[in-house]
């Protein structure tokens, strides 16, 4: 009980936070200026499936819900820079994000359990990858809509943090406000709040900045050489304790309506 307070003080303490560059709509009619559904699925390929059946899958589910009219935004990741030291593989091969309101993903879900085509893919699903699903909310704090909007190929940095003792949602709040402006590098950050099986999350939330390229990436780092560094230390000083940024490579692989 206690671990589910904390995640619905935090959230509730987020939901103010989101300062968005435009009034434009994300695709899929998402709003940037407030919260939204998160499905995060880590997968691993069975022995003897490849990523051509997973891509095969994912188009035919693409065109399931559209059918359905149950679309979702479909984003892969597969890891870059980790947390791993030990040489072995990352614990899983790709991650599967879908993005949608909260309504379209609960009609998503229900279409593919009640539905003979949903069950059907479901199936194929399972015999092809073995999957951990989890569900979150993602809080926008900046949002570039234009490039988000079109954008397919990109680097998101993760950064697992939970509040030191004593500090308030309000403070949090406050620090993340101070801090979206200017953004000289990203394209899109966002605090994402594990809901639904999050309990061995490495945190109580995310950061999560998204970048066009690492080029940008690199950028970004230079500016933390080059004095950004102190904001940094001043947030894991005073605010938070994080896990430092791992990296992910993202290929948008649908948009709803294109």
């Amino acid at each position: 009980m206690k671990i589910h307070k904390l995640i619905l003080s935090y959230v509730l303490g987020l939901l103010g936070s989101a300062l968005m560059a435009d009034n434009h709509e994300l695709i899929g009619g998402l709003n940037p200026s407030e919260p939204f559904a998160l499905n995060v699925s880590h997968c691993n390929l069975k022995p003897g499936k490849t990523m051509n059946q997973v891509d095969k899958l994912v188009g035919d589910y693409i065109d399931w819900s559209k059918k359905n009219n149950v679309e979702t935004t479909i984003i892969r990741g597969t890891p870059f820079y980790t947390h791993r030291n030990d040489g072995s593989d990352p614990p899983y091969d790709f991650t599967t994000f879908e993005v949608a309101d909260y309504e379209t993903m609960g009609k998503n879900w229900d279409a593919v359990m009640s539905t003979k085509s949903g069950q059907k893919l479901f199936d194929t699903y399972s015999d092809i990858v073995q999957c951990d699903d989890k569900f979150a909310t993602v809080y926008p704090q900046w949002t570039d809509v234009e490039r988000l909007n079109v954008d397919r190929s990109r680097i998101t940095l993760w950064n697992w943090c939970t509040a030191k003792p004593g500090v308030s949602v309000e403070q949090l709040q406050d620090r993340h406000a101070s801090a979206v402006n200017p953004q000289q590098d990203s394209i899109g950050w966002f605090v994402v709040v594990p809901r639904i099986g999050g309990a061995n999350a490495p945190g109580k939330f995310a950061h999560v900045m998204v970048y066009p390229d690492v080029s940008s990436v690199m950028s970004y780092q230079k500016r933390l050489t080059d004095g950004g560094w102190e904001r940094m230390r001043d947030y894991y000083a005073s605010y938070a304790n994080c896990s430092g940024h791992s990296a992910t490579m993202e290929e948008v692989l649908h948009m709803p309506g294109l």
